[in-house]
Order: structure tokens, then C-alpha cells, then sequence
């Protein structure tokens, strides 16, 4: 089985603006995981993990664990965001299939972000 196939399923590409979706969710202090515009489950979760200290260059997935549609790229990483020490970095790649297996740790963890921001704001 390839990388991109996982229990018989191919991961595609989100055809949507999944990443304003998911920082808007974020963003209205919404917590993961978030329901997925194209399937409707309450199954799209997000990474980021920052590669480069100085210039805050990293990768951010965004995926849905029922329908397999997903986003993976290069981004500036807000400085405010620390890597989940869960994550191995050498396991990464851009198809989420390493980070499905730890999506309720990362979840926790992003909503555990928020919780912090939120608190922060006030």
C-alpha cells in the first residue's frame, strides 16, 4: 500500500479555502476537530510544525480523517505556536497519514493553543 492509501483510501487535495475555514474556526475560539466542509464530519484537523527557529518557515497539514481530502505547505508559523513534542519530525511528509495515527493528541494539544491565546486576550 502507498503512503497516499490508508485502509483503502486515497488522500486527495481539498478543492475549498480550508485553511480561512479552519483559522476562522480557530479564530472564534471553535476547538478541534472541526467539521469538514466537503464531507460534513466532524473530522478536519490541524498541524503546524515550525522547521526553522530564526524565520518561523515551517509546514502546516490540514486534513479530514473521514474523507481523506487534506492541505499540506510551506508557511510562516505564528510565534506563539511551539512544536507538540508528540510529533517526530523525521516522520513527516505532506500526506497527513503519520498525523492521522495522532490526531487526538494533536487536537488536544491545538485546543490546549487556544485555550492559552484566548486567556491571554483578556
Amino acid at each position: 500500500m502507498s503512503e497516499s492509501e490508508v485502509s483503502g483510501m486515497v488522500w486527495g487535495d481539498y478543492k475549498n479555502n480550508i485553511i480561512e475555514y479552519v483559522f476562522g474556526c480557530m479564530e472564534r475560539s471553535e476547538f478541534a476537530p472541526y467539521i469538514c466542509p466537503e464531507c460534513g464530519q466532524r473530522s478536519v484537523h490541524l498541524y503546524m510544525h515550525v522547521h526553522n527557529l530564526n524565520t518561523r518557515r515551517g509546514g502546516l497539514w490540514i486534513w479530514c480523517s473521514s474523507c481523506r481530502n487534506f492541505l499540506h505547505s510551506s508557511h510562516y508559523i505564528p510565534l506563539n505556536w511551539n512544536n507538540f513534542t508528540g510529533v517526530e519530525p523525521e516522520k513527516l511528509s505532506a500526506i497527513p497519514a503519520y498525523l492521522d495515527e495522532l490526531k487526538v493528541e494533536i487536537d488536544m494539544y491545538l485546543n490546549m493553543n487556544i485555550t492559552q491565546i484566548n486567556n491571554k486576550g483578556m
